[in-house]
């Protein structure tokens, strides 16, 4: 009766603290990618397109240049369009129903390594403290709060239903466990490339804990279909992408690696000290070996000494150590994206390290009970901090004041700012912000073609001094945009500068007699003077 009662008791414990903690995220807006991939994009306005998703590239967005091929995901968001349609409590609700499930993934996890032959008997406890710190740590925000952080999180389920399917299978269940891993483990893929980590994690459970296997179970046939998984999704990404990594990203590997070496210590951070949460980091590329790339290579270093060292006597802390390195090491290691440092990323790999620190705190708290209490006030204070967080994602222009302030630098998050600004007809103040996108590019990093937009908001705003001002660094980084010329001679010609409009137009001409705006405009100059 006890065992019933706790097995109802601790999923409908963490669902209530997970509402509680989400309860004002229901009604923030849509966000950033939110816009081309639900919004403006027709294609998940009807459950008959599903099956497109499967075998086309250029469905998950109204933008056909940001190619993906995530089917699982874009389908989860015709299936919310035709329950909720733009009514973003939807989503979110949605969202956070796959947070808890993962919650409770995460929990029986624990439950199973800890409790198995070469655990360290970290207990129900443990797993959930794990899996109640994985529910309400502020950071998963970014996964949760954030619609196409869903993503993250369907790629995060499939992975952990799949290693539990594993887990299973290894301690001696049926074949019908080993045949749901690889199918899980593709799903997984079909949501997020980040579940590719999932294999390694297997690996390091079978390397880490080997008496926790029955050895009549042989540890490679589950590996089999697992490879025939990733193979058979990496042909169809490139046959459907054009490439398995993504070739126009200018920055190399090793390049990258030093990126995500301070991007690590970030990581550090904001998992045991989840304060000043920032959804654009915006830092600058190294040129060179650094002190973040020292110090993170040193610790990296030595944890995996320290993990290493800890399987005969702590296995299970060993192996949840290990997994959040391996599960950052998809995102966060050689491959390169561009964005080096991403909130979300964590999401899986906080899974392990909270799992290593509550296996380890499960096995105090036996021999101090008085550390129970601190560590529910620990989840308590979460929820809190989470219940904050979720206050800046309300609108885009609560989001972008608040990047704003934490990232001054960063271009991105003054042009969003000044969209926002824009939306609500508060054209001075997005004056200021969309300027400010120029002058924040110092290193020249952003394109011509979106200056070229800036420019046209400008001049459509009335503010044509600032469009000018944009306008002519555009044409200074791509002297052969007929568009930048065109847009820089409306600018002027709106002003009443007419003989710089008209040198402008020009040249726009000489590049291209036939283009229609400049020629649009050459007749309403004509027509008016």
């Amino acid at each position: 009766m006890e065992a019933t009662r706790e097995k109802f008791l601790i999923p409908l414990v963490l669902l209530v603290l997970l509402f509680a903690s989400y309860s004002n995220s229901f009604r923030d807006g849509f966000h950033f990618d939110d816009f081309h991939q639900i919004v403006e994009n027709p294609n998940i306005r009807s459950l008959g397109n599903i099956p497109a998703f499967f075998y086309s590239a250029e469905m998950g967005s109204v933008n056909t240049s940001l190619r993906g091929y995530r089917p699982v995901t874009y389908a989860s968001f015709a299936l919310s369009y035709a329950l909720s349609g733009y009514s973003p409590g939807g989503y979110r609700l949605f969202n956070l129903l796959i947070h808890f499930l993962n919650a409770l993934l995460v929990y029986v996890i624990v439950r199973l390594v800890s409790s198995a032959r070469g655990g360290d008997g970290g207990g129900e406890w443990a797993a959930f403290l794990a899996a109640a710190a994985f529910a309400l740590h502020p950071v998963q925000t970014n996964a949760v709060t954030y619609i196409s952080g869903r993503a993250v999180l369907l790629a995060s389920f499939f992975s952990l239903a799949s290693f539990y399917c594993f887990l299973r299978f290894r301690r001696g269940g049926g074949y019908a466990w080993g045949a749901a891993s690889p199918v899980l483990f593709l799903l997984g893929l079909l949501s997020k490339e980040m579940a590719v980590a999932l294999p390694g994690l297997m690996l390091a459970y079978d390397l880490l804990m080997p008496r926790a296997v029955p050895r009549k179970k042989r540890a490679w046939p589950i590996y089999i279909p697992l490879a025939a998984a990733l193979i058979g999704f990496l042909f169809i990404k490139r046959v459907l992408e054009g490439f398995v990594v993504e070739p126009s990203y200018a920055v190399g590997p090793y390049q990258y690696l030093l990126a995500e070496a301070r991007a690590f210590l970030i990581y550090l951070r904001l998992a045991f000290l989840p304060i000043n949460l920032n959804w654009d980091y915006y830092l600058p590329l190294p040129k060179s070996f650094n002190g973040y790339a020292l110090v993170s290579g040193l610790l990296v270093l030595a944890a995996c000494i320290v993990l290493f060292r800890l399987r005969r006597r702590d296995p299970a802390v060993s192996f949840f150590g290990f997994w959040f390195l391996i599960a950052l090491a998809p995102e966060s290691s050689i491959i390169p994206i561009p964005d080096t440092v991403v909130e979300y990323r964590l999401y899986l790999p906080l899974a392990g390290l909270l799992a290593a620190a509550s296996v380890y705190a499960g096995r105090l708290v036996v021999r101090r009970p008085a550390l129970k209490g601190m560590a529910l006030a620990a989840i308590a204070l979460a929820g809190v901090l989470t219940f904050a967080r979720n206050e800046v994602w309300a609108t885009e222009l609560t989001l972008w004041q608040d990047v704003v302030k934490k990232s001054p630098w960063s271009p991105r998050a003054h042009f969003n700012l000044g969209k926002s600004y824009l939306d609500l007809k508060m054209y001075d103040e997005a004056s200021a912000e969309l300027v400010q996108v120029v002058h924040g590019d110092a290193a020249g990093a952003i394109s011509p073609e979106l200056y070229i937009k800036i420019g046209s908001t400008l001049t459509a705003i009335g503010k044509y001094r600032e469009a000018t001002e944009v306008l002519e660094r555009a044409v200074a980084a791509d002297p052969g945009s007929v568009a930048g010329w065109t847009t820089l001679a409306e600018a002027c010609y709106r002003a009443g500068l007419l003989d710089k409009a008209s040198l402008y137009l020009s040249k726009a001409l000489n590049l291209d007699p036939e283009y229609p705006p400049a020629r649009l405009l050459s007749r309403e100059i004509a027509g008016n003077y």
